[in-house]
């Protein structure tokens, strides 16, 4: 089930903070606070959750624009990757808009995800000099493998 974080409050607090610890750099209580509040407060970001039971175990906060959509933080819970919960986040995205292209940025540990869902990569600029930095380019109904 996924469920509209904009305005609900209800996993705030350490279910949030604890996906946020694999998406951002050196999480703290106060910088997760701060990406919530910005993203609740401008209306160009959509925060979705994916629901099992009562419990969140993925997050994706995205930026939409005209034409294209910007993933800005994404993470699944670590018991739930590798089956099929983050395909799902992007999958309810993807129905919820009409865009021509999904963008998102990341490193080494994530990239594998966007290829096998079907994301154009390419090297970006790194941002750490010991990892590898991707753009990675979505067109729904164009490039996605199945």
């Amino acid at each position: 089930m996924f469920v509209n974080l904009k305005s609900n409050y209800d996993f705030d607090g350490n279910i949030i903070y604890h996906i946020f610890q694999d998406i951002i750099w050196e999480p703290t209580n106060e910088k997760i606070d701060q990406i919530l509040i910005k993203s609740r407060n401008d209306k160009t970001y959509e925060i979705i959750g994916s629901v099992e039971g009562n419990t969140l175990i993925g997050i994706i906060i995205y930026r939409s624009g005209k034409t294209k959509i910007v993933i800005e933080y994404f993470g699944v819970e670590k018991a739930f990757r590798k089956k099929g919960e983050g395909s799902k986040l992007i999958d309810e995205v993807i129905r919820n808009t009409r865009v021509n292209c999904i963008e998102a940025e990341t490193e080494d540990d994530a990239v594998g995800f966007y290829k096998k869902y079907g994301f154009d990569i390419r090297k970006g600029e790194k941002i750490f000099p010991e990892r590898e930095h991707y753009i990675c380019e979505y067109k729904p109904g164009y490039n996605k493998v199945n």
